[in-house]
């Protein structure tokens, strides 16, 4: 018969009324709270495993996890820089190591794009993800001090986050288009109730998109436009696209394969615009939705505007079919990477600096200025020449409106020292921004 063939190659589970006694006697040790002390009188390893083939369904997944102490599970993190492995230590993870969130994710899940990279060549990176809107909560004991060390000393315990969307209040947004070449402003949204993109299911992420989707075909004026499923789309869609600089592709940055980001791609992922192509979302890549507000030239507060006014009405959009967007006071908007909690701001252009580059003094001026340089080609490559993509380092402490006035002054202080070394004048480094407001 079929079950005598099977068990003769031994991988047939007796069906639960063929257990011996012994079998149930065992079953029952095992479910209790000497397991551990059994199995290493046993031998662990050889025990467990063959315990957790024969009765695989009578042991979850969270016992076995329990099955080995914390310890043996702590990951080696000794030739790491990034936030997650300075903060993790051997108590936090034991701490933190068997708990779930509501949608069953894990700190070992949260934590495994920092341990399968170690660091960074041009910026330090955060080294963790959430997977739902509770990971914040759950595993608050890491997330804590991740925060802490990337967003400037600000603490998600005591402090609260600003957030102001007011266009009117920038001053000085026109930059000189002799040295930049374009303006972006981009954050991320995610909708209450659906995990993360690094946790969600295909069915999560479907209904991502089909709640974007829908409230997107609300938009009016020089807001309407049109989606492209990334499925669906034809060659001549996907190579204007490409043209345009608006596709984003498969995942191929290991920091978000790692983190479970490029799962049964390209399903629910897809890309809308405006008809003037200046107004960009981006659905289900990093965050559940990526809002990008861009064009060519220097004008930054007309950009800025834009991106305010597109932001108010696809979370008014989003609010009438029932839906909200993730969001505390002292986090801010919720986003899938640490990095982007708060406004998930990031304000850049692109902007040429031959001879600022140059100077041995420009990597503290930025710093000083609380800005940060990219190559034009995205996170993970190089300046090439003398153009750098140039943006705010900080998200989470400061509103939109902050934000973005930093970024033009300190792109406009970059600018007047660019001009002055064209002149053979001196520069200065300017004194430090001050921190956020506590």
């Amino acid at each position: 018969s079929w079950e005598a063939s099977t068990k003769e190659w031994g991988y047939m589970r007796p069906l639960p009324w063929r257990r011996s006694k012994m079998t149930t006697s065992f079953t029952k040790m095992l479910s209790g709270r000497n397991t551990a002390m059994l199995l290493a009188s046993l031998g662990a390893g050889t025990m467990a495993t063959a315990y957790l083939m024969t009765d695989s369904n009578t042991v979850s997944a969270e016992q076995r996890r329990k099955l080995y102490p914390p310890s043996a599970d702590f990951p080696d993190l000794r030739k790491h820089n990034n936030c997650m492995a300075h903060a993790l230590t051997p108590a936090i993870y034991a701490k933190l190591r068997d708990k779930v969130t509501p949608n069953n994710w894990t700190l070992d899940q949260c934590i495994q794009t920092g341990v399968d990279n170690p660091g960074h060549p041009f910026i330090k990176t955060v080294g963790m993800v959430a997977g739902d809107e509770e990971s914040y909560e759950v595993f608050a004991d890491i997330f804590d001090p991740v925060i802490k060390d990337r967003h400037n000393g600000y603490d998600p315990r005591t402090m609260k986050h600003p957030t102001d969307l007011d266009a009117s209040k920038i001053t000085n947004g026109v930059f000189d288009e002799k040295y930049v070449l374009s303006s972006r402003v981009r954050t991320g949204r995610s909708i209450r109730g659906l995990s993360l993109p690094p946790c969600c299911s295909r069915s999560e992420r479907r209904e991502v998109e089909r709640v974007a989707v829908q409230a997107l075909a609300g938009l009016k004026g020089d807001l309407a436009g049109r989606y492209y499923s990334l499925g669906d789309m034809t060659e001549k869609e996907q190579q204007q696209l490409i043209d345009d600089h608006f596709l984003f592709d498969k995942p191929v940055s290991p920091l978000l394969t790692c983190a479970f980001m490029a799962r049964d791609w390209p399903d629910g992922r897809g890309i809308w615009h405006n008809n003037e192509k200046t107004f960009l979302i981006w659905i289900n890549e990093e965050d559940h939705t990526r809002v990008i507000s861009m064009e060519k030239g220097g004008n930054m507060k007309r950009v800025f505007e834009r991106f305010c006014r597109g932001l108010q009405q696809v979370e008014k959009l989003i609010k009438e079919r029932g839906w909200e967007f993730m969001w505390n006071e002292h986090l801010g908007y919720i986003l899938t990477c640490p990095s982007n909690l708060g406004t998930g701001l990031r304000a850049g252009v692109h902007v040429k600096l031959p001879n600022l580059s140059r100077d041995n003094r420009f990597g503290k001026i930025l710093e000083n200025l609380r800005l940060q340089k990219r190559g034009t080609g995205g996170v993970d490559t190089a300046a090439t020449g003398d153009t750098f993509d140039i943006s705010n380092n900080d998200r989470l402490g400061k509103s939109e409106v902050e934000l973005v006035q930093l970024v033009i002054d300190g792109v406009n202080y970059l600018i007047e020292c660019e001009k002055k070394l064209e002149r053979g004048q001196d520069i200065k480094v300017p004194a430090p921004i001050g921190q956020f407001r506590k």
